[in-house]
Formats: C-alpha cells, structure tokens, sequence
C-alpha cells in the first residue's frame, strides 16, 4: 500500500484575487502526526498570508475526539488568514450534521458545506 504524503493532500488549487484557494483533503484514518503534518504544509504553502479553504472531508467518518482536538488547535492557529472556509462532505449526511457543530465550537466564518469542489471554487470567486 502507497503511504500518503502530506504534499498528497494540501494542494493550491486555484486563486482569486491574488490569494490561494487550498485544497485540503483529510485521510479516512488521520492520527495526531497526519494532522500536523498536513496543517505544517498548509501553513508552509500560505506563507502566512491570507487564503480560502476547501476542506474535501468525503473519505472519513466522523472523528473521535483526540482527531477533533487536533484539527481545531491546528484550524484555530491559522484562523487569522482564512478567508472563508467550504467543506466538501458528499452525501454523509452525519458528517454534515457534525461539521455544523464543530464549525459553531470554532466559530468559523465564511463557513460553508458544499456540493463539489467546483461549486466551492465558483463560490468563493463568486462572493469574495
């Protein structure tokens, strides 16, 4: 089995406005070490400056609380530079109904659940 690279999973995408929009897709199984790997890459790939975020959550289940703590110190610490964050869920309708929840706990702005990854691209070219 392949092993997955952080570069696997935090991409640019895109840009608007002369910021990035950063692709962001999490593994089914994340550990502590995954996370901040992938969140280093992120923060390394911004270069401190502001971004829009797509968070492409359709390959995991909800997660257990140490991975939920994990992702919210790494969200939380970049926060200042997120322009707007679009989550991509599929049709995991209790994801969804988590996502919700840990969006209001991390008091997100410009927070979105999407479609696809497209529409979350026209969206934020479209809005912002």
């Amino acid at each position: 089995m392949k092993s997955i690279e952080p570069s696997d999973l935090v991409e640019i995408i895109d840009w608007h406005k002369d910021q990035p929009i950063v692709l962001f897709s999490e593994i089914e199984q994340p550990t502590t070490e995954s996370i901040q790997e992938s969140w280093q890459l992120l923060r390394n790939l911004t270069e401190g400056k502001q971004f829009h975020l797509i968070a492409n959550l359709t390959k995991v289940s909800p997660p257990p609380a140490f991975v939920r703590k994990g992702i919210k110190r790494e969200y939380l610490r970049v926060k200042p530079n997120i322009l707007s964050t679009q989550m991509f869920v599929g049709k995991n309708g209790l994801l969804k109904i988590a996502l919700k929840f840990v969006a209001a706990s991390m008091s997100m702005n410009n927070f979105e659940i999407t479609n696809s990854i497209e529409s979350a691209v026209e969206r934020i070219k479209n809005e912002h």
